[in-house]
């Protein structure tokens, strides 16, 4: 998978989420081998992951993509989420994902959760 392809699908997934469009994020995950973890959360299902995720759509604001960088079928994105919470109104993240055959096969975020533990103690 060449360069442009791996940041292509990342780019249609989180456009997806911006969009609150949940079946067309999952249509850009692997239905076999996909893996997403995150200091929050590890699945090994994509159903399972986009009905987690989904819950963000309710408060995401914005999502502002920051920078991507692109090795073969690897992508890495620095991006800003944007949420309607007071105590958590915007988390810098990482996330960094392997593609193949124009699927997303893994996904990993990489961000400080000391925030949002806080929500819930």
């Amino acid at each position: 998978m060449s360069q442009a392809d791996a940041s292509s699908i990342m780019r249609e997934f989180l456009d997806a989420l911006a969009g609150r469009d949940f079946s067309r994020a999952r249509a850009c995950l692997s239905d076999h081998g996909f893996i997403y973890s995150s200091p929050l959360s590890v699945f090994n299902d994509p159903d399972a992951f986009i009905a987690d995720i989904s819950r963000l759509g309710c408060i995401l604001e914005k999502l502002e993509i920051r920078r991507t960088f692109a090795d073969g079928a690897e992508v890495c994105v620095i991006l800003n989420l944007k949420v309607r919470m007071a105590e958590l109104s915007s988390i810098d993240a990482v996330m960094w994902a392997s593609a193949h055959s124009g699927r997303i096969v893994s996904m990993e975020a990489f961000f400080d959760a000391r925030k949002y533990d806080a929500l819930f103690e």
